[in-house]
């Protein structure tokens, strides 16, 4: 059960708010370290490990969401993911109470901060940088492709960067088989992310949309913007079905011509012009071993 602290009687009065749990489960629920829409994350050791124990990341639904379908739904497939697909590059689940309230997952406290937050402080990155991680990420995508799975929610803001550079994908909760793919899905990622496909009733969304998704990440990550930037959401889409990918090197002159070809390929209108995660890892290494001696920050 929750073990809540107490509400003071000024903030009953205001309206009934609920407070962060201290405990879930047998879990001591110590910091919170990240919010969702649905979900809570908090830096944890078990209970009776005591002060010194070994920290561990904890996502519980919020207590608004503990009965909502598919705010558990997500959480479930999550779990269920972790548990076909491991990879180095791909966030774990090692435990999990997804059966009844209170719903939490359990994975390893990874200390870093996420692409978004890197890209809020620096504005842009180093080439030889942003190149490694979307390599990272891509290798993560190929280990769910080669399993059956899309991720269907690549952003920055999914991308967890360790202090040694290493990178890797979280929130698996809208990943989808990709032999269920169809046109029209009620689900989508995020509209600045998603490819020109998640907007048709025709087109079925695929592993290439992941790699679209990767390709708006890198793009963003290269030049400081994403490619595509309007102020609604249909003139957003229709910027991703039907305008011309802006030129990055207009804003990073710098840029060689292979990154650049390699942001229209990613970035294809056409999903099957996409590279495979496979191809794209490959292109991806020659890429970062031509651009070795450019200065990466720390």
């Amino acid at each position: 059960m929750f073990q809540r602290t107490d509400v003071s009687h000024a903030s009953r009065a205001r309206r009934a708010r609920v407070v962060a749990p201290d405990s879930v489960g047998t879990w001591q629920l110590l910091q919170l370290i990240g919010q969702g829409e649905w979900t809570d994350v908090y830096r944890s050791h078990p209970q009776r490990g005591g002060p010194q124990a070994a920290n561990y990341a904890v996502k519980i639904l919020k207590p608004r969401y503990q009965d909502d379908p598919l705010a558990i739904s997500l959480l479930r497939r999550e779990a269920l993911v972790s548990g076909q697909v491991r990879h180095v590059h791909l966030n774990s689940v090692l435990s999990r109470h997804i059966d009844s309230p209170p719903y939490f997952l359990v994975s390893p406290y990874l200390v870093g901060v996420s692409l978004r937050a890197a890209l809020h402080t620096a504005e842009r990155l180093a080439v030889p940088q942003a190149l490694w991680i979307a390599r990272q990420v891509a290798e993560a995508l190929d280990a769910l492709h080669q399993g059956g799975w899309r991720h269907a929610d690549v952003k920055p803001e999914n991308i967890l960067i360790g202090p040694n550079g290493h990178a890797t994908l979280l929130d698996l909760g809208f990943a989808e088989l990709t032999r269920d793919a169809g046109p029209g899905d009620a689900i989508k990622g995020s509209p600045a992310y998603s490819s020109p496909e998640s907007y048709s009733d025709d087109l079925p969304c695929s592993t290439a949309s992941d790699i679209y998704g990767l390709g708006v990440t890198l793009y963003e990550s290269l030049t400081g913007r994403c490619p595509f930037v309007e102020p609604s959401a249909s003139a957003l889409a229709q910027a991703h079905i039907i305008d011309d990918l802006p030129d990055p090197r207009i804003l990073v002159p710098q840029l060689g011509p292979r990154i650049a070809r390699l942001l229209r390929a990613m970035l294809a209108k056409n999903a099957d012009k996409r590279p495979t995660a496979s191809q794209l890892i490959e292109r991806l290494v020659d890429l970062e071993i031509d651009t070795l001696t450019e200065r990466v920050p720390a």
